[in-house]
């Protein structure tokens, strides 16, 4: 059960890793969907936009609470490979929080924009706040 945590922070760490690897300027796979971009209108992006900024400010405390203890734990591990069990547990509780609160706010608008506003909504979680967009579909 120790090892538990471990396997947790990794998995979380390729999650947030793997949302800034990429470059925006790579080509997209063969086969892959067209960018979200000629898909919806930029007013839809923009409201989709105003929606999670004023999510992330209502929020700010919870976010920041996230961060700290993700970097709290990650510094633990680092100096003395210790892991922070409680630090990673509240970092935990905080993302899933978020990613609650998110996948709510992305329904909500969804039920009124359509799968459109799915994919504005989805496409500036990304590009607002990658660390808690949505996990790609496979």
């Amino acid at each position: 059960m120790r090892a538990l945590p471990e396997k947790i922070k990794r998995g979380l760490g390729r999650i947030f890793d793997r949302k800034s690897e990429g470059s925006a300027h790579e080509a997209p796979p063969s086969g892959a969907a067209p960018p979200v971009s000629s898909i919806v209108s930029p007013e839809l992006r923009e409201r989709a936009a105003a929606s999670i900024r004023e999510y992330a400010e209502e929020n700010e405390t919870l976010f920041n609470r996230a961060s700290r203890f993700e970097e709290k734990a990650e510094r633990l591990d680092e100096g003395d490979g210790s892991t922070s069990e409680s630090a990673l547990r509240t970092a935990e509780r905080a993302r899933a929080e978020i990613m609650a609160e998110l996948s709510a706010l992305r329904e909500s608008f969804a039920a009124s924009e359509g799968n459109e506003g799915r994919l504005a909504f989805d496409a500036e979680l990304e590009a607002s706040h990658p660390r808690f967009a949505a996990p790609e579909e496979v």
